[in-house]
Order: C-alpha cells, then structure tokens, then sequence
C-alpha cells in the first residue's frame, strides 16, 4: 500500500503464491483497513479488480470507508451494463477529448455505489477495425461450409432442415433463410422419358447468409466499452 500522493510505501506483506488477490485484499480489510484509515485520515481506498468482491465491499461499507475500483467483467450487473451502453447517454469527458463517459447507480452486494463506464474514441476505432477483419475471417469459414452443405444430397426434407439448424447453431456471425428444393433421380441410363416418373428423390438445402446488421452493432458496442469504475 502506498501514499496517494508520493506513492510512498506504507504497508507490505508478503503473501503466499498460492493466495489469491481477492484473498489478499478481503483479508487486508478485515485486518488492517481500520487502522490504516484511523492514522492516516484516509478518504478514498483505491485498489484494482481483485478488490471487487461481494464480501469485501461489504466490509468496506460498514466500516465507512470510500473506495474506487474497477468493476470486473464476470459479474452478470457489469455485463448488462456494457450491453446496454450505445444506448446510454455518453457525454464528453472534460480534458479528455477522446474519452466519453455515462454514470449509473448500483446496489450491488447491497452497498450503493457509482458506476462509471468509460468510452475512448480511438480505442472503438481501434476495436472496430479488429473486429471487422474477425468477422470476415469467420463469416466466410462460415459460408463455405454453408456452400459445402448445399451440395449435399439428403434422403427427405427432414434430414436437410436438420443439417441446416446444425449449422445455423454452430455459426456465430452468418445467418441465412434456407429453403429446401428435391431433385428427381433415375436408375436409367441417358436422359429418361418425357413423363417417366423418378425411381427417387434427392433434397437439397439452397440458401444465401448474410451477417445481421444488429449482430454488427451489438458486437461494436460491447467491444467499445470496456471499462466499468465504481466509487
């Protein structure tokens, strides 16, 4: 731990390998963090990620203590925050003339708290770039194994509906509205009679994919915003 201001060290434990941060800072809380505000008159407890546990900032609250983190990624509330930010209103952050930033109210682990969710311009620019050329690299994977499937032969329109499903589940960016067409097979050789009737049936899927539009905006979205704060 250090001194905001100077970054002067002021606390160290060695702590084991095989101990986590979440583990290290939840038990510094119980131990320490009383002390440390009462000689140092501290303000604001500022700590990364690790920090951010239900059980630890719920210590932190009842003894009164502020604190900034980052808001991990793996909670389900910082998700659907990160869903829900191209709607949300981002406004200019003052000094920062890349950064937008929106704030929300948070109860979680019933502690209140204030989220804010960060957007930098150049960094979405970035982002997006990326994530076009990913989109195409596996679009087209996608499409050529849709072309594939449409070349092969299917005993009813059930088994081809059902190959199709297969590969609409297994795709992630490509969709498509298949239909499914019978061709007429003859154990003749040479070309059968004007009115013979086929010995058979073959079905095949034919259907062009494209990527929704929505898909792209909502992909964008949740790359561009990427951080969550809390205080």
């Amino acid at each position: 731990m250090t001194e905001n201001k100077a970054g002067i060290p002021l606390f160290m434990k060695a702590a084991s390998g095989n101990v986590t941060d979440t583990t290290s800072f939840n038990r510094f809380v119980s131990q320490h963090l009383k002390s440390f505000k009462a000689a140092l008159e501290a303000s604001y407890f500022v700590a990364d990620a690790a920090l951010y546990t239900a059980d630890t900032i719920q210590r932190i609250d009842r003894q009164k203590q502020y604190f900034v983190s980052r808001v991990p990624l793996t909670l389900s509330d910082s998700k659907a925050l990160v869903s829900s930010a191209p709607s949300q209103d981002m406004k200019s952050l003052e000094g920062f003339e890349h950064y937008q930033v929106v704030e929300v109210s948070s109860d979680y682990a019933e502690v209140d708290q204030r989220w804010l969710l960060f957007r930098n311009q150049q960094s979405a620019e970035t982002e997006r770039k990326t994530l076009t050329k990913r989109m195409q690299k596996q679009s087209l994977k996608e499409a050529n194994a849709l072309k594939k499937l449409s070349k092969k032969a299917f005993l009813c329109q059930s088994d081809a509906r059902q190959a199709f499903e297969q590969w609409q589940k297994s795709a992630k960016w490509c969709q498509a509205d298949p239909q499914v067409v019978s061709k007429p097979c003859y154990s003749g050789k040479g070309r059968p009679a004007k009115r013979a009737e086929p010995d058979s049936l073959e079905y095949y899927i034919v259907a062009n994919c494209c990527i929704a539009l929505e898909q792209r905006l909502e992909a964008e979205g949740n790359r561009s915003f990427k951080d969550v704060y809390t205080n």
